[in-house]
């Protein structure tokens, strides 16, 4: 049987412009990386990104309000992280991250959407599998004369993508702060599988991979 799969990307969320708003601004690379059914992957980088975000640091927390990252039209909303120990616990106590050795810090957000829906597959009436030949000939191929063989069946299709954002934050000696940014995102993907014996196909929500990674200088 043979498949076909189509990608949709979905964007998350309003986007920021990273030329207007911010604190901290900078100018970035970022390499993304889209997995394919056929088991390659398409790698796209982009120069000059503009990158913006609000870092407050204290010797017990690490404040993120917002980041925008201009190229890859996406904003991450984060919050307010305490240092407990060399761990980064969020304001209900979980731990989301970690204080490197180095004085970096790290850490990491998942976040999850659902999509639900249904697909139609058809088959055979009367649970025959498919035969060679038309009836009259001893198969089991749908009948022009009795349409009704081939049998709707509705299916639950729903999938659920999962993002993970990662960023390592540090301040340099000369108060600017180096920046990595890394995800790691399930994308929307549309597939279509062929019918068989003069039934219809059907097509169905699935999901694929896809990377980025992120690296500039904030000042």
């Amino acid at each position: 049987m043979k498949n076909t799969i189509f990608a949709l990307t979905i964007a998350f969320g309003l986007t920021v412009n990273a030329s207007s708003l911010g604190e901290l601004r900078g100018i970035g690379t970022v390499t993304a990386s889209y997995d394919q059914f056929n088991g390659k992957k398409t790698v796209r980088k982009y120069e000059n990104c503009r990158i913006s975000m609000n870092l407050k640091r204290s010797a017990t927390s690490l404040t993120m309000d917002f980041a925008a990252i201009e190229c890859l039209a996406t904003n991450d909303f984060f919050g307010t992280y305490y240092v407990k120990g060399n761990k980064l616990v969020d304001e209900k106590g979980k731990v989301k991250g970690q204080v490197l050795a180095d004085g970096t810090f790290q850490v990491s957000e998942k976040s999850s959407r659902l999509i639900k829906g249904t697909m139609t597959e058809y088959e055979f009436g009367g649970g025959f599998p498919p035969m060679p030949g038309s009836p009259e000939n001893g198969g089991n191929f749908p009948d022009p004369r009795n349409p009704h063989r081939c049998v709707p069946v509705v299916r639950k299709n729903n999938v659920e993508l999962i993002k993970v954002v990662t960023y390592k934050i540090k301040q340099l000696e000369d108060r600017t702060w180096k920046v990595q940014r890394s995800t790691s995102e399930d994308q929307l993907a549309w597939g279509s599988k062929a019918g068989r014996g003069g039934c219809p196909g059907t097509s169905f929500k699935t999901k694929l991979g896809s990377t980025t990674d992120l690296n500039v200088i904030l000042k």
